[in-house]
């Protein structure tokens, strides 16, 4: 925890580091679920299945 803390405290004081990890994460080609669990995936998942059937149902 206290690395945690540490690293919150670095961000704060510097906040152009936090929009160039930003950018560069909008820059990949993946978006970024390694912090997500299996509940939080799962979910997305039913979420895109169910927005390509609404889409495909009403268009």
């Amino acid at each position: 925890m206290p690395s945690e803390d540490r690293k919150k405290k670095e961000l704060k004081n510097h906040p152009t580091v936090t929009l160039n990890d930003s950018i560069n994460k909008s820059q990949s080609p993946s978006p970024d679920v390694s912090g997500m669990g299996w509940k939080d995936l799962l979910l997305l998942i039913i979420i895109a299945i169910g927005g390509f059937f609404f889409y495909q149902w009403f268009f």
